[in-house]
């Protein structure tokens, strides 16, 4: 009875396991395997090592350095705009700016300021981003900050 009791929690585990696995972006999935090689390659490197045998920990190193090196450095620039981001020319409405910045459409001026902050690491094209994709960004904060604007409401 308590075999089954264990087997079921297991398998509930499991399932959660993989629910999250199936939900989670593909940047996170991406991390967490260049983790797993990287530990993996590590933990191998020091068994090799207490075992005597140098030259393979060395060669596993050797190997594995250049890969850890290329996942960090990935890791740490800025990826694309989120899904569902669409950057096109011409006023824009309340929700779209909200959408773009990833705020909610009531959004005070400091919750507002932080979102464009993070949104333009990413979109000014000194970053990586475009002249286009930094504009539309400025004008999703121009759009939430100031209601008096000429853009079309929603």
């Amino acid at each position: 009875m308590i075999a089954l009791a264990l087997g079921l929690a297991a398998l509930a585990l499991l399932l959660g396991a993989a629910r999250g696995f199936s939900r989670s972006p593909v940047l996170n999935l991406k991390m967490l395997l260049a983790w797993i090689a990287i530990l993996g390659g590590l933990a191998a490197a020091a068994m090799l090592l207490l075992t005597g045998r140098v030259l393979g920990a060395v060669a596993v190193l050797v190997f594995a350095a250049p890969l850890a090196w290329s996942w960090w450095h990935e890791a740490r620039t800025p990826g694309p705009a989120p899904r569902g981001t669409v950057f096109t020319s011409g006023p824009m409405t309340r929700q779209e700016a909200a959408d773009i910045l990833g705020v909610p459409v009531n959004a005070g001026r400091a919750e507002v300021q932080a979102a464009w902050k993070r949104r333009m690491r990413t979109a000014h094209p000194d970053q990586g981003g475009s002249q286009a994709a930094a504009s539309r960004v400025n004008q999703a904060r121009d759009r939430l900050l100031s209601r008096q604007m000429n853009y079309k409401q929603p």
